[in-house]
């Protein structure tokens, strides 16, 4: 439809020009809906502006100019000011003050106070423009605009040669905006990480008292109140439209299925029958794919659908859509995949771990009770093992009879009052679920109450939340109560923690509390026990920046790391014991029969590695190279002790067998700088020490010959429960960087497309900490590289042998 022009004599066209029908409003680019009055208005371009009454169906004037100025002239009345508005209100207050008057009470009430809706800001770069002034404080409210161009009201101070002065006032539409504006923006720097010229801006209330004193208000004319008018419904409109305009600004809430999308036959139940493993594989495979088209934040396989589901979640609806274009009529491994987006009815099975678990079980003869009573203990399955050795039972009174139970009982246990014993331990989380698990099973009695610490949050993963944010805030009360138990001590060893690299508390908040206890005991000696994580055993895709983040920590701050590798322990399961589904407790099971062997000459009488200090000694040759691989013989599955004999030469050859070792690097592929072998039970010393002489002797490419003596053997006469015999290795071998290079690649992946790094940022982090973390893992990796390559004979040079003296005849 054409646009209708104005008449000759420039007025309007006649309103039948206009078009009548609201279908038709949308395309004439002179009309607009107005929310807050509920019409849709024209304006003409002689700037008159009309109404469509949706009863009479027709335009109707707003306000007609020229018929109220005819009226004032013919209507204006001597000593009345004809250009204010008189509303009903007014009169009705007009009246109540006439006849106060006459009453004699003729006092006026003081007028409202002015409602200030602007800030004063200082300290605002010199070089900053008019716009990015807008855009900063826009984020408050809307600013209000000048009546007659819209500019928005900032005025920005100058001095005399005319050059900016870094002060600014920013007048908003709503007082509220100031309030948020202080909130925000005050004591913070205009630009991130740039402060101003008197260092972070300052935003406060704007004083105009000064001005309500000096300047006499004027007087607006009715033809600008309307103009005010105007101006005000159009910010009234932006204010209710605000997201309307700036859809980025919250996220869609449309659907919360909008970023999931369902995948059909990626798989079929013959396939994951043959090959459990294959549902890692299948999940690992789409989660790459995918994350070609957008950030993946998580991949769930339903086992139980005949027709193959997978469904994948995106941070982003756009790369849902994405996915489903790609995706949708796409062959994988020969069949058509179908895919779309859910919309909320889908209902999949997939297995649930804990009933297979029972089934399981119910298979082998055992009740639920039993297996919830296991599932609480391998929280804490290293303490359970530990105190059934020293002959503790669940509430810490010994049971023992041995007197080498007793003999070195302090260095994990305080003796209390009734012949019962405490763990020396304090139990750190920052969210109550673990804990609560713990103290409500059968060893809960055990530990000390005042020494379970956590927080009501949890860190979700997010490595941020545990070491800066959290983390932080809890951290000083778990050292009051570790500083507590340091000073009951006797003769303080040093401190050794468990945690897990991979989620945000044990990798956040466990190296935060390292460096602290660091700081508090800098002559202690820190060893830990640190789980690395792998995608077999876990689908949060942000475990490598956690475990990279922590392992730059440990560099600086331990002293022994134990490297528990959460992809060796499933591999061990799965290959090894021949479990077709390991759980937790599966892997909890292997990481609690290491521990107990790593710690035996800390706790029982011996000569080798008898505390945390000699073990440094003997095992790491380089400061920084203090993290050691860790082995056990003999791997057995949960139950299956008393169905196992071994010998010493079947233990040695076990313990060093590279399938069995509990990081997944292969010693083949690097050398040993050090290693410790303890075996426990009735072992002949001599048997020990000849097979380990012939390990050595047929492996010597595998060892440093520029360190001498760098094998160790322990014996202890006390067998772990429910075995004759049993050996632990620990290995500081050059072979690590392979678990370290597998994070590093993972971790390097997503930092070069910034994935997830919102989440840490977010927290207060900044991405300099993430490449220097980077940056020292690879020197860390470099370093064990440049020892495994050098070889005697590049010291031949700076050191000569000494010739021995002839003696005279």
């Amino acid at each position: 439809m054409a646009s209708p022009t104005p008449n000759d004599d420039g007025r309007s066209p006649p309103l039948s020009n206009f078009p009548q029908d609201p279908s038709e409003f949308d395309s004439d680019p002179r009309i607009s809906f107005s929310k807050l009055d509920d019409k849709f208005i024209l304006e003409t371009e002689d700037g008159q502006e009309f109404e469509y009454d949706t009863v009479l169906k027709r335009w109707i004037p707003t306000v007609d100019e020229d018929l109220l100025q005819q009226q004032q002239e013919a209507y204006k009345v001597q000593g009345v000011n004809e250009e204010e508005q008189i509303t009903a209100a007014q009169l009705r207050k007009k009246r109540k003050q006439q006849a106060s008057a006459e009453e004699g009470n003729g006092q006026q009430k003081p007028k409202k106070q002015r409602v200030n809706t602007a800030v004063y800001v200082t300290s605002i770069p010199l070089d900053a423009e008019f716009d990015e002034i807008r855009d900063v404080f826009s984020k408050c409210g809307v600013i209000a605009e000048e009546i007659d161009s819209g500019r928005p009201r900032i005025k920005m101070y100058t001095d005399e040669s005319g050059k900016f002065k870094g002060e600014a006032l920013v007048v908003y539409f709503r007082p509220e905006s100031v309030n948020l504006a202080i909130q925000m923006l005050d004591d913070s720097n205009f630009r991130i990480g740039v402060p101003g010229p008197q260092g972070p801006m300052r935003v406060q209330h704007a004083d105009f008292s000064f001005k309500s004193q000096q300047e006499a208000p004027t007087k607006t004319s009715m033809r600008d109140k309307k103009k005010i008018m105007r101006r005000t419904q159009k910010l009234n409109s932006k204010l209710a439209d605000w997201d309307d305009d700036d859809p980025s600004a919250l996220p869609d809430t449309t659907s919360r299925f909008d970023k999931l999308v369902i995948l059909k036959h990626m798989f079929t139940l013959k396939e994951l029958e043959e090959d459990p493993a294959a549902i890692l594989d299948i999940k690992e495979d789409i989660r790459e794919e995918c994350s070609k088209l957008g950030d993946v934040t998580n991949v769930v396989l339903y086992d139980k659908e005949p027709e193959g589901v997978v469904s994948v979640r995106f941070s982003d609806p756009e790369a849902a859509r994405s996915c489903v274009k790609m995706m949708d009529g796409r062959f994988f491994a020969g069949t058509r995949v179908d895919a779309y987006i859910a919309d909320g009815s889908e209902k999949f099975k997939k297995t649930n771990e804990k009933r297979a678990a029972l089934e399981d079980l119910a298979e082998k003869g055992l009740d639920a009770s039993d297996e919830e009573e296991e599932q609480r203990l391998d929280e804490f399955g290293t303490w359970q093992t530990i105190s059934g050795e020293h002959g503790l039972d669940g509430s810490g009174v010994y049971n023992g009879t041995s007197d080498l139970q007793l003999e070195r009982m302090n260095v994990y246990f305080n003796e209390a009052s009734g012949n019962k014993y405490v763990p020396r331990a304090v139990l750190v989380d920052l969210e109550p679920g673990t804990m609560d698990a713990v103290r409500a099973g059968p060893f809960g009695q055990l530990f000390r109450p005042d020494n379970f610490v956590f927080g009501q949050s949890g860190a979700g993963n997010n490595w941020a939340k545990g070491h800066y944010t959290e983390g932080a805030e809890l951290v000083d009360q778990v050292v009051d109560v570790v500083r507590r138990e340091a000073e009951a001590c006797d003769c303080l060893q040093g401190f050794q923690i468990t945690h897990s690299l991979g989620g945000g508390t044990g990798a956040g908040m466990g190296t935060l509390l390292i460096s602290k206890i660091r700081e508090e005991f800098p002559d202690r000696m820190m060893a830990t026990f640190s789980v690395v994580p792998s995608p077999k055993v876990s689908d949060t895709v942000v475990e490598p920046y956690n475990a990279t983040l922590s392992v730059h920590q440990l560099v600086e701050h331990s002293d022994e790391t134990f490297c528990i590798d959460n992809e060796a322990l499933y591999d061990i399961c799965m290959r090894t014991l021949k479990l077709s589904n390991p759980s937790y407790g599966d892997l909890n099971h292997l990481v609690s029969a290491v521990m107990s062997g790593v710690t035996t000459c800390l706790r029982f009488p011996g000569q080798l590695n008898s505390d945390l200090r000699k073990l440094a000694v003997n095992m790491v040759p380089f400061p920084r190279l203090h993290f050691f691989m860790v082995g056990f013989a003999p791997l057995t599955s949960r139950g299956a002790y008393s169905f196992r004999a071994v010998t010493v030469p079947e233990l040695t050859q076990q313990m060093f067998d590279p399938k069995n070792m509990m990081a997944a690097s292969d010693f083949r592929n690097g050398r040993y700088l050090t290693c410790s072998a303890i075996f426990r039970g009735r072992v002949s010393m001599k048997e020990v020490e000849d097979q380990m002489r012939n390990i050595q002797s047929k492996n010597q490419t595998y060892f440093v010959e520029w360190i001498p003596n760098n094998i160790q053997t322990a014996l202890c006469s006390i067998p772990p429960r429910g075995l004759k015999m049993s050996s632990t290795f620990i290995g500081n071998s050059t072979s690590i960087q392979e678990l370290f290079k597998r994070v590093g690649d993972q971790f390097t992946a997503m930092f070069r497309r910034k994935a997830f790094l919102h989440w840490y940022t977010g927290e207060g982090m900044d991405e300099m900490e993430f490449t220097e973390a980077e940056s020292n893992m690879n020197d860390l990796v470099s370093e064990y590289q440049q020892y495994q390559d050098a070889s005697i004979s590049e010291g031949e040079e700076e050191y000569v042998e000494e010739e021995p003296l002839e003696a005279e005849e």
